[in-house]
C-alpha cells in the first residue's frame, strides 16, 4: 500500500464528463418536450379565443377559419388579412346574386 501510484486518466474523465453533460442536455431537453405536450394545446386555445375577441372588437367575420392557417407576423397583419378575406367574400357573393 505504501508504494502505490496513482495514475490519472485525462481522457477517460474527459469522456465520462461529456457524456454526463450530453445526457444532462438531454434530460432538460425532454421534461421541456413533456411541457410543450401538456401546455401547447390550452396556449393555441387561448390563443384562437384572443383572435376571435379580437375579430369581434373590429367587426370582422371568421366563418370558421382557423387562425393558424393565416400566416402572418403580428396581429395587425391578421386584422388586414382578415379585413381583405372579408372583402373577398363580400364582392364574391355580390358576383354571385348578380348571376
Amino acid at each position: 500500500m505504501k508504494h502505490q501510484q496513482v495514475t490519472v486518466d485525462y481522457y477517460t474523465m474527459f469522456k465520462t464528463s461529456i457524456v454526463y453533460l450530453l445526457l444532462t442536455f438531454l434530460g432538460y431537453l425532454f421534461f421541456k418536450l413533456m411541457r410543450i405536450m401538456y401546455y401547447l394545446p390550452a396556449m393555441l386555445k387561448d390563443q384562437q379565443k384572443q383572435f376571435e375577441e379580437l375579430a369581434d372588437k373590429y367587426d370582422i367575420k371568421l366563418d370558421n377559419k382557423d387562425i393558424g392557417d393565416i400566416k402572418t407576423d403580428s396581429s395587425e397583419d391578421l386584422l388586414e388579412t382578415l379585413k381583405m378575406d372579408e372583402k373577398e367574400t363580400d364582392e364574391l357573393s355580390k358576383f354571385d346574386k348578380e348571376k
